[in-house]
């Protein structure tokens, strides 16, 4: 009896695998490319008017520039199954080069949504940066 059920459940998890590999393979597909800032808040403020920013993604790496100046380049992985869905940094430049951040994000047409908590905070729960805690959200256009 138990071997009639063991088959039927593997392939039920290398199933779920597959389709939770080829969300994540869709949503760092749509990443690539350039990017430019539209919105930003941090610290439960909304920065009126954002300076200029850059979002370049290719393969599993990003880099923003805010101001023509580094900002951060990171490695980064996605787990769109979550809900929100998950984005961590790796940061390899910058200057927050050497830690790691967690995020949420979400992609609506050709429009990329991210908040992140700040180096070794928690991962935000929503789409609201809070006064008094670490972290931003921002909103990118694609190019």
């Amino acid at each position: 009896m138990i071997r009639h059920l063991l088959l039927p459940c593997c392939l039920a998890l290398l199933a779920g695998s597959l389709h939770a590999q080829d969300s994540t393979a869709a949503d760092r597909a749509r990443l690539q490319g350039e990017w430019r800032l539209v919105l930003a808040s941090a610290n439960g403020q909304t920065i009126e008017t954002p300076p200029p920013g850059t979002r370049h993604v290719a393969g599993d790496t990003v880099t923003v520039t805010i101001n023509g100046q580094l900002f951060l380049r990171a490695i980064f992985t996605l787990d769109p199954g979550m809900t929100p869905k998950h984005i961590d940094y790796d940061v390899i430049g910058g200057p927050m080069h050497g830690t790691q951040i967690s995020g949420i994000y979400k992609l609506e047409g050709n429009r990329f949504t991210v908040c992140m908590g700040g180096p070794g905070a928690d991962r935000p729960d929503d789409f609201v940066a809070r006064d008094g805690e670490p972290g931003s959200c921002t909103v990118w256009e694609k190019q």
